[in-house]
């Protein structure tokens, strides 16, 4: 059975709350770029906190806000080694994706002096970044198993909140259990990374993500979880 990683997200554009998040001994920890006011100068600052106090080599991740090569570029420039990049819903955009993020030849990616290769050290900068797509459309599905069977895509991760938006509603009640039950079936069999939000996680919830194969699993995010003590904290009247 593949180890299972749990990770989180986040969208507060603090380094402080990265520091205190990398104490928490997360295997991985996602900057999220595609929602919240992160920008790449903040982002670099938060992994130097990440890395500054991180007990157990917890790996940096960042969630592009789309599939625009430059971005992706400069992300990984900065060091990131699990890129998360959303609504990506055709093979041919899954191939783009790898050409932008790989460098020759396997993709057209430029080398600079960066975080990525210690600036300077190109012997550091390597193909080694992990790539992971997130099925958030139902249109995924019928290349669904293509792009996950691509060599340089390492994992799939759902969007479950996206993909029932996608989804019609006199079709949801079916439709959605056919399509999330596809898509374990489709990406557990590869041994790949097989991820999903696990959005206010409970012992119960977690288990049961587990039992059905799930093995990079995002418990919670910032600002959900800065919202939750604060308000299992509050004072209420009468």
């Amino acid at each position: 059975m593949k180890k299972v990683l749990f990770g989180t997200w986040l969208q507060i554009p603090s380094p402080t709350v990265a520091r205190i998040v990398a104490y928490s001994m997360f295997d991985w920890i996602c900057v999220d770029l595609e929602h919240g006011a992160i920008n790449l100068e903040t982002m670099t600052e938060m992994f130097i906190n990440i890395q500054a106090v991180s007990m157990h080599n917890t790996k940096w991740a960042c969630r592009v806000p789309n599939h625009d090569p430059s971005i992706i570029a400069r992300v990984l420039d900065i060091g990131v080694e699990y890129l998360i990049v959303p609504k990506v819903n055709y093979i041919d955009e899954a191939i783009a994706i790898i050409k932008a993020a790989k460098y020759p030849p396997k993709g057209d990616r430029g080398v600079g002096f960066c975080g990525a290769n210690a600036y300077g050290n190109l012997e550091v900068g390597t193909n080694k970044v992990k790539i992971i797509i997130q099925i958030e459309d139902i249109r995924a599905f019928d290349d669904l198993e293509a792009m996950i069977n691509l060599p340089s895509i390492d994992g799939a991760f759902i969007g479950p909140l996206d993909l029932q938006k996608s989804i019609k509603p006199e079709n949801f009640m079916n439709e959605y259990a056919v399509a999330l039950a596809t898509f374990e079936k489709v990406v557990s069999k590869t041994g790949k990374l097989m991820g999903i939000h696990d959005i206010y996680p409970t012992e119960e919830t977690t288990t049961t993500l587990i039992k059905s194969g799930y093995n990079f699993i995002a418990l919670g995010v910032d600002t959900s979880i800065l919202s939750q003590a604060i308000y299992s904290i509050r004072y209420t009247k009468d």
